[in-house]
């Protein structure tokens, strides 16, 4: 669930979301054009961003009721595989785990870019790890670390738009490091 603007979402399925009126004590139908079940829904820079787990996403202005959807059939490089969950860090970007191992997307809505990003991970799965997707952010100083789904934990260059291995290679035969968060 999510609250924004006196009203608060709850997610379902087949694209359906409930909407609760604070004002008014009224449940509202919303049904979104992605019908497909609703993964999360976040506030984002104003805007509400609802995440479904295989048809995309759709940016939402409570104040003028316009959608965007971003999808494969309209943004280049968006993920055919399914998004699990959803982190919107301090500089309002969004954050996607991925199905696929190492794998995770960014969503920057200022620039409505999408860009994903692929760790070498080691062979098997961060299985001790739970939730194995992991997201710490330092507000101070403006760091951001990341760990897609069964490992490649990174730090996040803003100024390069890049993830950058805190490890060497798990591939190089002078592999030293785990990349893996272990709980």
């Amino acid at each position: 669930a999510c609250c924004m603007n006196d009203t608060v979402y709850f997610a379902s399925d087949k694209g359906r979301i409930w909407c609760y009126s604070l004002q008014d004590d009224i449940f509202k139908l919303w049904e979104i054009p992605l019908l497909d079940k609703i993964v999360s829904i976040n506030q984002m820079d104003g805007k509400l961003l609802v995440t479904t787990e295989t048809q995309g996403l759709l940016l939402h202005d409570s104040y003028t009721g316009n959608d965007q959807v971003l999808s494969k059939k309209n943004m280049s490089g968006f993920p055919t595989d399914a998004i699990h969950s959803v982190f919107i860090d301090s500089k309002n970007v969004a954050w996607f785990e991925m199905t696929e191992w190492g794998k995770v997307m960014r969503y920057n809505a200022t620039t409505n870019d999408i860009k994903v990003f692929k760790k070498n991970v080691e062979p098997q799965g961060a299985d001790r790890s739970y939730p194995a997707f992991h997201i710490c952010e330092d507000t101070i100083n403006g760091n951001l670390w990341i760990h897609p789904q069964g490992g490649g934990l990174s730090w996040y260059d803003r100024t390069a738009d890049e993830l950058i291995p805190f490890y060497n290679d798990p591939q190089s035969p002078t592999w030293n490091f785990s990349n893996k968060l272990r709980c």
